[in-house]
């Protein structure tokens, strides 16, 4: 795998973490809605049939959108476990944290204990050694 091929695919990775909070968050309002539409009960029985279908519409789309969650969170796993095959601990940290955790570069340079200038020369040696190491 090549640095660029590295920086490409840890990348992806990063964008699956921010897809997946969206995806929670369209859960829980999909969840929200499902739980608050409920058909009338009355004497001759339920009435209301659209909204129980919309509820129901509701309860697949937060299965579909957990069953994408999982797909996603898999990737980002496998990923996350190839980073932390690296030898050197400050690397798979850097990696780590940007890219499965999401954190912005000041916070990763915060958490590791380097100034953000030096971080991107310690992220690109970083990005070196990943590219050897998956190959």
């Amino acid at each position: 795998m090549t640095v660029q091929e590295a920086k490409w695919y840890l990348g992806s990775v990063r964008g699956m973490r921010v897809k997946v909070r969206t995806l929670e968050n369209s859960k829980e309002a999909a969840w929200t809605k499902a739980t608050k539409t409920t058909p009338v009960m009355e004497e001759t029985g339920i009435h209301g049939s659209a909204e129980k279908d919309l509820m129901a519409q509701y309860v697949i789309d937060v299965e579909d959108i957990n069953q994408e969650i999982i797909r996603l969170k898999k990737k980002i796993r496998a990923a996350g476990r190839q980073i932390n095959a690296m030898k050197d601990p400050v690397y798979s940290a850097l990696l780590y944290s940007y890219y499965i955790d999401a954190l912005s570069w000041d916070q990763v340079a915060d958490i590791i204990g380097y100034t953000p200038r030096w971080i991107f020369v310690l992220r690109d040696r970083a990005l070196e050694e990943f590219a050897k190491t998956v190959q």
